[in-house]
């Protein structure tokens, strides 16, 4: 199964290997979170596709890992919810470091995507 996303990239399923996840990977992913509203976040949300392609994954696993957060987030958690239940080590520091401190992920991940070539003169995020 192939799925086309934003720029015409392609997306095989099947020849997906297991995602090892780095630090800047997990900074922009918890940006990602911190960012769109959790009632629109959807497997096809355009922001959550493209940050899928630029870090090399399926945008379901890039869903799998915004879900993995909430188990981080008192403000998911203070009524008794769970988050998926796979979170990491790292999940965790990232999480504890940066979720009540927007401004500091902000300039994190900004530092990230220039250090990938992802920053354009728009001033706008490419995913």
């Amino acid at each position: 199964m192939k799925i086309n996303i934003l720029l015409n990239h392609t997306f095989d399923m099947r020849s997906r290997n297991r995602h090892k996840w780095t630090r800047s990977d997990t900074v922009l992913a918890l940006e990602l979170y911190c960012t769109v509203p959790q009632k629109e976040v959807t497997i096809d949300h355009p922001r959550l596709v493209e940050l899928a392609h630029v870090i090399d994954i399926t945008p379901g696993s890039l869903y799998m890992k915004l879900q993995n957060f909430k188990s981080c987030d008192p403000s998911y958690t203070v009524d008794g919810k769970k988050g998926l239940p796979n979170i990491t080590t790292l999940d965790r520091e990232i999480t504890a470091k940066f979720l009540h401190n927007q401004s500091e992920l902000a300039a994190e991940a900004e530092k990230i995507r220039k250090e990938l070539g992802l920053v354009n003169t728009k001033k706008e995020r490419p995913y």
